[in-house]
């Protein structure tokens, strides 16, 4: 399990989410009261519940290293996952004023890359195996 690549790259994925709950991902002034505001993960309780939601799927799809085809199905949902969250935490910027983007606005990011990393680890492996599968076969 841990000497597969992809189970090193959802690792990294998994501690990159985890992170961007503390870390700030965007500072603005709020419009109303005029203070500034610091969004990070775990600052609205909805994309507080997408980053748990992400890291028990992250967690989880580790451990079917024995069935490839539905841990590759899974990670593709996650990379769809994380791009939803992306997306969540860049609206929520939207409501305030004269704001800048932290630099660790980038963590995210991060993480996306490292589940991509390991769907393609993934697919490789089934490739292996087909292949594998195929020359037995002769």
């Amino acid at each position: 399990m841990i000497q597969r690549l992809q189970t090193l790259w959802l690792l990294l994925a998994a501690v990159c989410m985890f992170l961007v709950r503390y870390f700030s991902f965007y500072v603005g002034e709020h419009p109303i009261s005029k203070t500034m505001v610091n969004i990070k993960g775990a600052s609205q309780m909805q994309v507080d519940i997408l980053i748990h939601i992400f890291l028990l799927i992250t967690l989880v799809v580790i451990f079917l290293f024995k069935n490839p085809k539905l841990q590759f199905k899974i990670v593709l949902a996650l990379i769809g996952f994380c791009a939803f969250i992306i997306f969540a935490l860049y609206k929520q910027t939207t409501n305030l004023l004269n704001g800048t983007f932290s630099i660790t606005a980038v963590v995210p990011v991060f993480a996306l890359g490292f589940a991509i990393s390991a769907a393609k680890c993934i697919y490789n492996d089934i490739k292996t195996l087909k292949n594998l599968n195929s020359n037995r076969l002769r």
